[in-house]
């Protein structure tokens, strides 16, 4: 029966090339939404790696920069930054905090570093913080220990790496106590400094639940001169803080420096400008992609009420050969199947192209099948709910009316 079905649409292929034309279309407008869709729900049910509930942010900037101040400058610049954490840790609304170098969570700055991973040269995500960092941002230790005081006077650099990033550069080996080997952009290894892995926490997706965890790795920053100071501290503020929190503490570090130009906000805030600026542009792909699937299934409709009106002496034939309506209704249903099936294998294999060819090398292949099954489950929802009417129009031919084309 099926194979019957699609020897049917093979036999109308000029009738249904329209119809087959639009529904490819329509296809592929859905799985690049339901793709899309699923990726952010995988990258969802992931560990954020962190806590951003009751954490701010406090931004400094303006100022000289640092590279062009001379050591004078350089140095009060670092009795300021040493200031601003005696003021942060002094506050009774703020329970910790610690600078973060770039990497803020849901900021858009990032410190990378690069590293040959199954020998391929990554891109890692380079957080250089302090020892009280865990604390503030909930860090969830899987292994090991976390950075602590007095690690750099250590031989040897301390390393906490993400569970990922283990993963990838040892397997399922016991990650602690291995020489961590850092790379340069060409791919040579730097003898700098010897970084040691001392710790593994569960992950560090800085830029929210919707993108994908990288590879990143935690080290204690080079503090004092001549190095480059903090601009970046993230606060551990007690629950319940007053709305003027925000106004206060940011007029306080401005009398340190008048010069500086001084943000605090709560993480929260930052997340949810992060999503609704990742959503946004779904919202906008997923209402065009639903105003096309209205307009091919009102198209649709209309195609069809049209084709079964010129196959009114074929219908009657069969009706006279003795066809139930019941027979008739799943002939027209079957064939707009096996039009709906044609085009999603063919929007498939056109969709698979890309992480056969590694485009979007963060998209699992899973997330592909999974957006591919639904876009056709919903593409045959669609052709069958608009070959209702037309299959009901069908069922009402008499036999008697094919003889008017004879």
């Amino acid at each position: 029966m099926i194979g019957h079905f699609f020897k049917l649409a093979w036999n109308r292929r000029r009738a249904n090339g329209f119809i087959l034309a639009e529904l490819l279309l329509c296809f592929l407008a859905l799985g690049a939404v339901l793709s899309i869709s699923c990726f952010f729900l995988h990258n969802w049910r992931q560990p954020l790696g962190f806590e951003y509930r009751n954490v701010w942010r406090l931004d400094l900037g303006g100022g000289p920069r640092f590279e062009e101040s001379e050591d004078g400058q350089k140095a009060r610049m670092w009795a300021q930054v040493d200031q601003v954490l005696r003021l942060l840790r002094g506050r009774e609304e703020i329970e910790c905090a610690s600078p973060l170098y770039f990497n803020v969570p849901f900021g858009g700055t990032s410190m990378l570093s690069t590293n040959l991973v199954n020998g391929t040269l990554l891109m890692i995500r380079d957080v250089q913080v302090a020892p009280d960092a865990r604390k503030v941002l909930g860090l969830h230790l899987v292994a090991g220990r976390w950075l602590e005081p007095g690690d750099e006077a250590l031989t040897f650099r301390p390393a906490v790496l993400t569970r990922n990033y283990a993963r990838a550069l040892f397997g399922d080996a016991d990650p602690i106590g291995k020489t961590l080997i850092i790379r340069g952009e060409s791919g040579k290894i730097d003898r700098e400094e010897e970084r040691r892995v001392v710790g593994v926490v569960e992950a560090w997706r800085q830029n929210g639940e919707l993108s994908p965890a990288p590879l990143a790795q935690f080290s204690l920053p080079p503090w004092g001169m001549p190095h480059l100071p903090p601009a970046n501290f993230v606060l551990k503020v007690r629950p319940g803080v007053s709305p003027a929190f925000e106004e206060d503490l940011v007029r306080a570090v401005r009398a340190i420096d008048p010069a500086w130009t001084v943000g605090a906000s709560p993480l929260a805030r930052h997340r949810d400008r992060l999503l609704r600026d990742n959503l946004l542009p779904l919202l906008v792909a997923a209402t065009v992609a639903a105003f096309l699937v209205l307009m091919v299934g009102l198209g649709l409709t209309g195609v069809l009420w049209q084709s079964i009106t010129r196959r009114t002496q074929e219908i009657g034939l069969r009706r006279a050969l003795g066809a139930t309506p019941a027979q008739i209704r799943w002939q027209i249903l079957g064939e707009l199947l096996a039009l709906a099936i044609l085009a999603a294998g063919a929007g498939s294999l056109i969709i698979l192209q890309a992480p056969l060819l590694g485009i979007f090398e963060e998209v699992p292949l899973q997330v592909y099948l999974i957006a591919l099954t639904l876009a056709t489950l919903t593409l045959c929802l669609l052709v069958a709910g608009c070959g209702l009417y037309p299959g009901w129009l069908a069922t009402r031919i008499r036999p008697a009316r094919a003889l008017q084309y004879e």
